[in-house]
């Protein structure tokens, strides 16, 4: 038997006892049975928060809200308790404190929804918190009830965790993929033409100085000749040699450019 084994075997029976100690009734035990079955049958965040609250109203008539933490709000109150802007259903905004412990507030029930501790925080913000669920008129729940709404939570919150992850990943990957194309339109593409451009131009320099050298077998050819129009395509001869000397220091200095600054 390997060690990770022996502690997985460890793990299973730990949870074992923890169940037994809970004490679930067998409503409690057929609820989150729904729960998880149904969410492994979606990947999408809405299908989750709303399998969630259908499970604690079909089971126990529960009205509930998942209000889910929204990090570009988060603020700091005086005495350094963070609070955080969150979202429900209907789309209102909702300043809940950002805590592992229940609490009530305006009649409501919240119970904080962390994420798996093993996983990558995605928000960065204590006990992996991920948002609250809130069971309306919560006041007069049972301890029992209490306990079984942190198991469910605690599911909600491992199940939300990786939905989380999965659209930060995917969001990463598109900025990535798009990041790429525009490399390539802005950078790449262009370096393309302007290589293309550097061939052309050089190609010109050679057929110029093809010219200059018969230019230059006609003028030895014919410089025993005492016209003056021999004199004039001396002229001419010295003019484009000065010229073709010029584009080729222009030409190496832009393919040097090019060459230190292209990808």
């Amino acid at each position: 038997m390997s060690p990770k084994y022996k502690t997985i075997i460890s793990e299973i029976l730990h949870k074992r006892t923890e169940l037994e100690k809970a004490g679930f009734s067998k409503e409690e035990d057929f609820a989150l049975t729904a729960f998880f079955d149904l969410v492994q049958q979606s990947d999408d965040l809405q299908s989750l928060i709303d399998i969630a609250r259908g499970v604690l109203k079909v089971f126990f008539n529960w009205d509930s809200e998942i209000h889910l933490y929204e990090p570009e709000y988060k603020e700091t109150t005086d005495d350094s308790s963070p609070t955080g802007q969150t979202r429900d259903q209907q789309g209102s905004r909702k300043k809940l404190r950002i805590q592992n412990q229940i609490y009530l507030q305006g009649g409501s029930l919240f119970v904080p929804i962390s994420g798996n501790e093993h996983l990558r925080n995605p928000y960065g913000l204590p006990h992996h918190y991920l948002g609250s669920l809130e069971i309306k008129n919560g006041e007069k729940l049972t301890a029992q009830e209490i306990l079984f709404l942190q198991k469910i939570s605690d599911r909600i919150g491992c199940a939300l965790h990786r939905r989380i992850l999965a659209k930060q990943d995917s969001d990463h990957l598109q900025f990535i993929n798009t990041l790429i194309a525009d490399i390539e339109h802005n950078v790449i593409v262009p370096n393309m033409i302007f290589r293309l451009f550097l061939h052309r131009i050089r190609a010109k320099i050679k057929k110029n100085k093809h010219i200059e050298q018969i230019l230059k077998k006609s003028y030895n050819e014919l410089a025993n000749l005492k016209d003056p129009s021999v004199e004039r395509i001396n002229k001419c001869l010295v003019e484009m040699a000065e010229v073709n000397r010029s584009l080729e220091e222009e030409y190496n200095n832009l393919e040097k450019h090019y060459r230190n600054t292209s990808l």
